[in-house]
């Protein structure tokens, strides 16, 4: 046997105060009498002998200590062994997505996991519960709460989220809180097994761990884990759409599922997929629509039981044009000029010429087109460059300048498959080369003539390079052809997606917090896309999968895209595992709603009416 709250042990000092009552209490006055008679007018309680006066003295003292030794007990409130009563218990509840996993609100395991816990918690009412609550983070909701309706409202407002859960987390934290007070338990209640390292530590340092574990006995699942709209490689202002489908491994059958890819809410594809357990499918497709509208992906399957990843969204994102630095030495090229204009006309371009002299300039472009001229080495930007028809160079790699030109009637192609030449045919190409390159292990050859490098690609000190040792003008035919436009365009669309560059969205994971400035809101609610708009300014936490518009700055798509939470896991056999054994102890448990502390109390007011019925029935005081 234990106590729970063992900080009333002090008060036993208040047994010494009736027995000192009892033994300094005040002699009677001795009066003298005229007659016998007044004996006989005398209260029947003073007529009685001495020796039973001393016994209902004796009972007096001890019916008062019984009393107060009972209601100190009550507040001392016994239990029997670790494993019937606990000091305090610290729930700790998982609302991953997971957990709201089912067909119906009924079979999800987080509801049967509170209706387990209710029913647990309604044997020990007069334990208090610490309640915990995890997804990515790990937050104490309520402490000292007592059994009944404080604690079913508590555990009420626990509700899944499309977060993924970190158990590390809620681990960590349970242990600190179960280390406050000695005797605490630790109820874990989720559709997973605890770390078991951290378990076997608990239960060293002397604090038993409970598991409560719900899980589907057949869950089914599939899931989007990831999706983003990107630009088309050398197609500029042209998009499509990248998507993957997972199945989760624990699924019994293969699935077949659809998916509903929307423009403005308006169905534009409808894709098939079908997936057996723990296989994956990847869907690309091109897309349709203006800047600022919504494209979402909605994923249908008879039989799947988890809605929190079937939902991702993304805003169409504006592209500005590609800003375009050009610099020029001495006999600038007319046709490079007659290209720029060309590719400007498209909305694809924005260009403007920097005069040499104004080197290095305030605004810096996203690709820098330097023809006949380069910066010293040690100038040089960290934007994309492309050098056309190069002068002498010594840093950082060795350019030869060849004053007369050297024709090259035969082109070779040796990088087909690269985007800077794709769709460029050298066939009738005839180029005059204007210097010799050395160059770095890192710049590809994509033609060759003559056995040397007469344009290469590649990356070179992080950024992304172009080198075309020709002049465009001098040549015989390239000037003539719709290859040099074509190979112009290339060259800059390439360099323009350095991933230096960014698309400006920003994808946030479920459970982030941030700062959200007025715009609109596109949120899943597992069934569909529901648009808000939000006015005022505020750090929000992205509970729910969606994309977010602001009026200013950069979009934000939130997305759930956790393996772990949709490969939902499978119910084993038995459901609660109890890692503390209980020991054996003389005090036994007591059935229903009934507690030692509860019973004690009861008996001091029995006793409490019992001296009170002795001493005006029987004169017991």
């Amino acid at each position: 046997m234990r106590f729970l709250a063992p900080q009333w042990m002090p008060l036993a000092w208040l047994l010494v105060f009736p027995i000192v009552l009892y033994l300094f209490r005040r002699q009677a006055r001795r009066v003298p009498v005229s007659t016998l008679l007044f004996f006989q007018t005398l209260a029947r309680e003073h007529r009685e002998t001495a020796w039973l006066r001393h016994v209902k003295r004796w009972l007096s003292l001890l019916l008062t200590l019984l009393v107060l030794l009972v209601l100190l007990l009550a507040l001392l409130r016994p239990v029997g062994d670790a494993g019937e009563g606990a000091a305090a218990v610290v729930l700790v509840v998982d609302r991953s997505a997971s957990m709201g996993a089912g067909r119906e609100v009924e079979e999800q395991p987080l509801v049967r996991l509170k209706r387990r816990m209710l029913t647990a918690l309604a044997q020990r009412p007069e334990v208090p519960v610490t309640l915990v609550a995890f997804d990515a983070r790990a937050v104490v909701l309520r402490t000292r709460l007592s059994g009944g309706v404080e604690l079913a409202r508590a555990l009420e407002e626990v509700q899944p989220l499309a977060v993924e859960g970190e158990a590390a987390l809620a681990e960590d934290l349970a242990g600190r809180l179960a280390g406050l007070e000695e005797g605490t338990e630790i109820w874990w209640a989720s559709d997973r097994e605890p770390d078991a390292a951290w378990t076997e530590a608990m239960r060293e340092a002397g604090t038993p761990v409970r598991t409560w574990v719900e899980a589907l006995a057949r869950p089914m699942n599939l899931g989007l884990q990831a999706f983003q709209l990107r630009p088309l490689p050398l197609a500029r202002g042209q998009w499509e759409g990248f998507a993957r489908v997972v199945a989760a491994a624990s699924n019994a059958a293969a699935m077949e599922a659809e998916v509903e890819i929307r423009v403005a809410g308006r169905l534009a594809q409808l894709r098939q997929v079908r997936l057996e357990p723990g296989g994956a499918a990847t869907l690309q497709f091109p897309v349709e629509a203006q800047p600022g509208q919504p494209v979402t992906l909605h994923l249908t399957a008879a039989e799947d039981v988890l809605a929190a990843d079937d939902g991702v969204a993304e805003w169409m994102p504006q592209q500005a044009p590609l800003r375009v630095g050009w610099v020029v030495g001495e006999d600038p090229d007319p046709f490079v000029e007659t290209a720029l204009k060309a590719l400007t006309e498209q909305g694809q371009l924005e260009p403007w010429r920097v005069p040499a002299a104004e080197w290095p300039p305030q605004v810096q472009p996203d690709v820098w087109l330097w023809e006949n001229w380069v910066p010293p080495a040690e100038s040089w930007p960290s934007a994309p460059l492309i050098l056309l028809n190069p002068p002498e160079l010594t840093q950082p790699f060795p350019v030869r300048r060849l004053p007369k030109g050297l024709p090259e009637p035969v082109v070779r192609s040796v990088g087909v498959d690269h985007p800077v030449v794709g769709r460029v045919s050298t066939q009738r190409l005839a180029v005059t080369r204007t210097a010799s390159l050395h160059l770095p292990a890192s710049l590809e050859p994509l033609w060759i003539a003559g056995g040397e490098p007469l344009l290469a690609a590649g990356e070179w000190q992080g950024r992304r390079m172009v080198v075309a040792p020709f002049s465009v003008a001098a040549s015989e035919q390239l000037a003539l052809e719709p290859a040099f436009p074509v190979l112009l365009g290339n060259a800059l669309f390439w360099c323009g997606e350095d991933p230096q560059l960014g698309r400006g969205v920003a994808v946030v994971p479920t459970g982030t917090a941030q700062w959200r400035s007025a715009g609109r809101w596109l949120g899943w609610t597992g069934r569909d896309f529901v648009e808000e708009v939000v006015g005022e300014a505020a750090w929000v936490r992205w509970e729910r999968p969606g994309a977010w518009l602001p009026e200013k700055g950069a979009p934000a798509v939130v997305r759930l895209a956790s393996g772990a939470e949709s490969d939902l896991p499978m119910a084993a056999a038995g459901g609660e595992v109890e890692t503390a054994a209980a020991g054996a102890s003389w005090l036994p448990r007591l059935p229903g709603v009934w507690t030692w502390s509860r019973l004690l109390l009861l008996a001091g007011l029995g006793l409490l009416l019992l001296e009170s019925w002795l001493c005006h029935r029987h004169a017991v005081y």
